[in-house]
């Protein structure tokens, strides 16, 4: 097998591990709730923990990165984070729960960074686009660890059981797949400007924001909605992010020739009708399967939003590729990682599905941002 081929398989397994850490998290938030003794606001807290531990990640990240080999740094947050999630299990309370989950959000996202260096470094030994495959690999890994995190939660198999049966498969594929990432790149030097960012990259940002907040408002609250709202069991409310996530990766996988053949207006238009529809169902319907139906739509419809504005903003032309791509990137994070868990002080207050207006009305706001890019 020839290095370059060696490479994608390491890569993809790290995404695809990435994906099933983060939908075994979610499918058991129900079940982290239940065996903390908290309620919606702390859960919102605890959430909001796990994003400022990953803001300091992404910030940190590139310095440690000029001092340590990304493939190093990879398996060392992979490891890391399969440790925390066993961890969240063992917190017995508010507090503890917290400091764990500062600490998963901080892997998290220095797990993410190392990933994508690595498939950015993979592109270029391939000559090929393989991001694209890459991110519906991590819509994957997160439909299968929601299905499995959902088999668990049906066998009424608590989350200490779950989580460490899944580090203990996991870890061993980590040194394996390690063996086969490639080293980093020496970045040139360059002369430093200052550069003034164009309305429409920081619009394409905006756009970004939008996509990761109604993504991660119903992956992290989808489960308890079901279940406390919809009368879902344990089992079928763990099938939200699995029920975002499947569509997503079916579409990702397709996503080039749907642009050649659509263009990125009406792939947007269409996409952000199709989430504001799947969330209204959400809300609206009673019964938990078709919620999850409405999910499935949502996922179908968020899918093309973040590859296209990343492509768009790169290609502008008035800032370089990369710090486009970077400053959305980091737009789209900060609204996945702040106002998903400022939901939970809505949900406490107001009630779940009042707190879950709040993707709804930025999906409505996708809707009408895609026509700036007609």
């Amino acid at each position: 097998m020839s290095q370059a081929a060696r490479s994608f398989y390491s890569c993809l397994f790290f995404f695809i591990c990435a994906g099933m850490v983060y939908g075994q998290f979610t499918a058991r938030i129900p079940a982290i709730k239940l065996h903390s003794g908290i309620n919606d606001a702390e859960l919102g807290l605890v959430l909001l923990v796990f994003g400022t531990g990953s803001i300091a990640g992404f910030l940190g990240a590139p310095l440690l990165l000029t001092r340590v080999p990304s493939r190093f740094m990879l398996m060392a947050s992979s490891l890391a984070l399969l440790l925390e999630l066993t961890g969240i299990a063992l917190a017995p309370g508010f507090f503890s729960l917290c400091s764990v989950a500062a600490l998963f959000g901080l892997a998290t996202a220095l797990f993410d960074v190392c990933m994508n260096v690595q498939a950015m470094l993979l592109e270029r030994v391939a000559h090929r686009s393989r991001m694209a495959a890459m991110h519906a690999c991590y819509s994957i890994g997160g439909f299968l660890g929601s299905m499995s995190g959902s088999a668990f939660a049906y066998a009424g198999i608590g989350i200490f059981a779950n989580f460490l049966s899944i580090s203990l498969l996991l870890t061993p594929l980590v040194f394996l797949s390690g063996r086969g990432l490639l080293p980093d790149v020496s970045a040139r030097e360059t002369k430093k400007t200052r550069q003034k960012v164009p309305f429409f990259i920081l619009f394409c940002g905006l756009m970004a924001l939008g996509a990761f907040i109604a993504e991660g408002s119903s992956a992290e609250w989808g489960g308890l909605l079901l279940k406390e709202a919809k009368g879902a069991d344990a089992g079928t409310a763990a099938l939200a992010f699995g029920a975002l996530s499947a569509p997503m990766a079916f579409a990702r996988l397709t996503e080039d020739r749907l642009r050649e053949r659509f263009g990125d207006f009406r792939l947007l238009l269409a996409g952000g009708l199709l989430a504001f529809a799947g969330l209204g169902l959400v809300l609206l319907s009673p019964l938990p399967w078709l919620c999850l139906g409405g999910f499935a739509l949502m996922g179908l419809g968020l899918s093309p939003i973040m590859p296209i504005v990343i492509s768009r903003a790169g290609a502008h032309g008035a800032l370089p590729p990369a710090s486009a791509s970077a400053l959305v990137s980091l737009l789209g994070y900060g609204g996945l990682l702040v106002v998903p868990p400022s939901l939970g002080w809505l949900a406490q207050h107001f009630g779940l599905e009042t707190a879950m207006l709040v993707p709804l009305a930025v999906c409505a706001a996708l809707v009408c941002g895609s026509f700036r890019f007609r």
